[in-house]
């Protein structure tokens, strides 16, 4: 009986929390819940970043390697000056060739043989394209080219692409350098045996004379990540100087390097 006594008046009792003590509990949860929530958002935006970043990054690179190995592959043969003319800041015009045997053969194909890519820039569409010319055979010295490419037998190559910035001056996609006629020395130019080549006035294209002397070309660019949304601004810069020769120029006193020699 005495237990059940106690245990009406323990029921019976008032005593429990005050009105501030409940508030504070209340509040003091929901900063917790705020602080975690916090905690998660960053997570989330970091992983995002971090995701676009990874991705922006394989894009750019792909682009970048397609662009290098057909620089890499544009010797044909001693003394052949790859780079056409009309070259520009978002076009690059470049005779190259593919084969397994000692000899490329002047007929070209999708697998091998000599032809003509143009890579193309598009600040609108922010693409880069490649369209191909298959070589037919050889006129006077020079290849000939089949002219039936158009956009639809062109490969993208690149997508949300935009030009570099450095500081207020945009860094063009493509950069022409021609071998130096004095030697410089290192740290005092772009590279220690070359000069850039100068484009046209009229369209920023290169003449024929000065595409002939082009001994380099730098690959500038950024990359966006696939969805391009912009919400964390991720940009892949890619950079690349591609020397067209078969040896590195020595450092002469006047040298006589021209393209492939």
């Amino acid at each position: 009986m005495l237990g059940r006594a106690k245990l009406r008046a323990r029921f019976r009792s008032e005593q429990g929390f005050t009105l501030i003590e409940a508030l504070v509990a209340v509040l003091t949860g929901i900063v917790i819940v705020l602080v975690l929530f916090t905690i998660l958002e960053v997570s989330v935006r970091q992983s995002a970043k971090l995701a676009d970043r990874a991705e922006a990054t394989q894009f750019a690179r792909v682009a970048m390697n397609h662009i290098v190995d057909e620089l890499h592959s544009a010797c044909v043969s001693q003394g052949l000056a790859p780079v056409r003319k009309e070259s520009g800041e978002n076009k690059l015009i470049l005779v190259n060739g593919y084969s397994s045997n000692a000899e490329i053969s002047s007929t070209g194909t999708a697998t091998a043989g000599a032809r003509k890519d143009e890579i193309v820039y598009s600040p609108g569409a922010q693409t880069l394209t490649d369209y191909t010319y298959y070589a037919t055979g050889v006129t006077n010295g020079e290849y000939t080219f089949a002219a039936t490419a158009s956009p639809s037998t062109g490969v993208r190559i690149g997508e949300h692409i935009t030009a570099m910035q450095q500081g207020a001056e945009t860094v063009p996609i493509f950069k022409y350098y021609a071998y130096a006629t004095t030697p410089s020395k290192l740290g005092s130019g772009p590279s220690s045996d070359l000069n850039e080549t100068t484009l046209a006035a009229s369209g920023k294209t290169l003449e024929a004379a000065a595409a002939e002397t082009v001994g380099a070309v730098a690959v500038s660019f950024e990359a966006g990540p696939f969805d391009n949304k912009g919400v964390n601004g991720v940009r892949a810069p890619q950079t690349s100087l591609v020397t067209l020769g078969f040896e590195v120029p020595s450092d002469q006193t006047s040298p006589k390097d021209e393209p492939c020699e």
